[in-house]
């Protein structure tokens, strides 16, 4: 069997169910390397939208990428740019999941790959090998580091275990914390906090601290909200206003607010910079609507 239908066969009884869709392209995706093209998926509703495609051979193996959009009329799927465009006759899964990342797809890869290239340790194929290093089945082991079928199960039932536990980390209706930084030495204007990501999720609490020491300088207050058509506001300028905004001071807020795909929690500054660094932390607690959803 060739590497890339071991690693083919070998991803498949890894990943199981969250395999959407296997399939060969056939035609060449765009120069810009952004696409693939699979005419079996002509006529096809959108289910690949917000899920990953892995390629599994050609110039751009083992390489994945969210899915942004899907043409049923032409069979093409689009996505981040790869490395290589993708040609005809390519292998490529479709995940239920969002991007699970270069590292277990290159493990696993490696391993099938590496099985593969060593096969039989007393074949007559490695006979150059044999005469060089001893037993193959004993020092090339060693060598490589190959450490046996049951420390390999171990690994991939880890790799597995990982790639479960950040899928059920964004799993819908598991409460999800995101946090980031702001500094309020800015010039007046409206700056991004979170971005709601692959789905859209439910914001039910945010809490903005104070550094050590009270607001000054040109700065007259602060305010969180959405970029809604219609904002939501989390905290308004009147809460924010600069003599609550003491030494360490938490400014916080609980409830319900939808953040969908694309759109922004915002801090707004008034009035002016601080005048010197002054670096808030910001803590947000949110529930994905659908499977995938979470806050960047």
């Amino acid at each position: 069997m060739s590497g890339q239908k071991a690693v083919a066969l070998a991803l498949q009884e890894l990943l199981g169910s969250l395999i959407a869709y296997q399939s060969i392209t056939t035609a060449d995706g765009v120069v810009g390397k952004t696409s693939l093209i699979d005419s079996t998926l002509i006529g096809l509703n959108d289910f690949l939208t917000g899920k990953s495609v892995v390629i599994l051979d050609g110039n751009a193996a083992r390489e994945d990428k969210l899915v942004t959009s899907f043409n049923p009329a032409t069979g093409e799927v689009t996505f981040g740019a790869l490395s290589a465009r993708v040609l005809s006759g390519t292998n490529y899964l479709i995940l239920n999941i969002a991007n699970p990342g270069p590292s277990l797809i290159t493990l696993l890869a490696d391993v099938v790959l590496l099985k593969g290239d060593v096969g039989d340790a007393s074949a007559s194929t490695l006979g150059s090998l044999y005469a060089i290093l001893g037993n193959p089945a004993q020092s090339f082991n060693t060598m490589v580091g190959y450490e046996g079928t049951t420390s390999l199960a171990n690994k991939l039932t880890a790799a597995r275990a990982a790639l479960l536990d950040n899928l059920a980390a964004t799993a819908k209706g598991k409460l999800q914390e995101a946090s980031t930084t702001i500094d309020l030495n800015q010039a007046a204007g409206t700056y991004d906090l979170f971005t709601g990501t692959t789905q859209a999720v439910i914001l039910e609490s945010l809490i903005i601290q104070m550094p050590v020491g009270a607001a000054a300088g040109a700065l007259t207050s602060i305010s969180i909200q959405t970029n809604d058509a219609t904002p939501q506001v989390i905290i308004d300028s009147t809460t924010g206003a600069v003599p609550n905004l003491t030494s360490e001071a938490q400014l916080s807020w609980t409830g319900k607010i939808r953040i969908s795909t694309g759109k922004k929690i915002q801090l707004t500054i008034a009035g002016g910079a601080h005048g010197s660094t002054y670096t808030c932390n910001v803590n947000a607690e949110c529930r994905a609507v659908v499977d995938g959803g979470y806050l960047a």
